[in-house]
């Protein structure tokens, strides 16, 4: 049994495409009784989700009691919370347990190392740009295809 005064909070700082599927976490959190706290700091969640999906999300938050605070940024994680900052004004969310969902950057040492030694490199995935793992796919077989 899962102890419902447990009391997670998520920060946000992914890329918009990569967001979909926080929500989901937190309904399920706050499905098992957790008071559960998102920090967006953006001005809405889901703004990449089809409008009734989106809708549909924001309905089941509600109703499972998730408490979504937009427009603010976590400034410290803390023993007992974490810090955020609204507006300029900071405050303290209680937490016992912080999920980061932070956001990456491309990482590619191998391609500068490879091209001065005179060897072909393509780069395809998030080692050229962040973006959703189905796009890579595409990008790696298309490329696939072209070699010879």
């Amino acid at each position: 049994m899962h102890d419902p005064l447990f009391r997670p909070i998520q920060i946000n700082s992914l890329p918009i495409q990569n967001r979909i599927f926080l929500p989901a976490m937190h309904l399920n959190m706050a499905d098992q009784g957790h008071k559960v706290v998102l920090v967006e700091m953006l001005e809405r969640i889901g703004q990449d989700i089809g409008k009734s999906t989106r809708w549909t999300m924001l309905q089941e938050l509600r109703k499972l009691g998730v408490k979504v605070k937009t427009k603010t940024r976590a400034v410290a994680i803390e023993q007992d919370g974490v810090v955020v900052d609204k507006d300029g004004e900071e405050t303290k969310i209680p937490a016992d347990c912080v999920v980061l969902a932070l956001g990456s950057r491309p990482y590619n040492p191998l391609q500068e190392n490879l091209l001065a030694k005179g060897l072909d490199c393509r780069v395809v995935g998030d080692a050229q740009k962040i973006g959703q793992a189905i796009d890579a796919v595409h990008a790696g077989f298309a490329l696939g295809r072209e070699i010879e």
